[in-house]
């Protein structure tokens, strides 16, 4: 087994009020429909949620990421970091503010994969995983920035 890691920092601007933004990125049930790849997600205790994602193959391995995250907030600011995580783990932070008439959400992230992979192979798959982890959290933040703005068709 061997841990590889991806990572995504990204600052994107909104024109919602700034308290809708700071609810949606501080409250998981709200946040989770914007999961791109999320098979479950589930409240085990206050602000700690277990997620399950759908599986994935590439390479010839097969994974499906579970993890468990902890969320804390102060003010505008909210974190969160794993904790018993069992094949994922995840670590990130959101701050929301007001820049001139718009709302900016800085937004970091940085996951981490137990891959059922020698760790002599794991050089070969780490810039896969980077990209996949990527792609993954952009996908999240691009629907999230739908549901925020009602542009989905839901």
């Amino acid at each position: 087994m061997a841990w590889i890691d991806g990572a995504e920092d990204r600052i994107f601007y909104l024109d919602l009020g700034e308290a809708e933004v700071v609810d949606f990125f501080c409250n998981p049930h709200r946040f989770t429909e914007a999961f791109t790849t999320l098979e479950k997600g589930s409240e085990i205790e206050p602000n700690v949620w277990e997620y399950i994602l759908e599986p994935i193959s590439a390479g010839g391995i097969r994974f499906q990421g579970k993890y468990i995250v902890e969320y804390e907030r102060d003010g505008n600011t909210i974190w969160w970091s794993s904790r018993d995580e069992e094949n994922m783990k995840s670590e990130g932070k959101t701050v929301v503010s007001k820049v001139g008439s718009r709302i900016q959400v800085e937004y970091e992230e940085t996951i981490s994969t137990n891959l059922p992979i020698p760790k002599i192979a794991a050089k070969v798959f780490r810039p896969i995983v980077a990209h996949e982890v990527k792609k993954g959290i952009n996908a999240f933040l691009d629907t999230a920035c739908q549901l925020l703005e009602g542009q989905t068709d839901s």
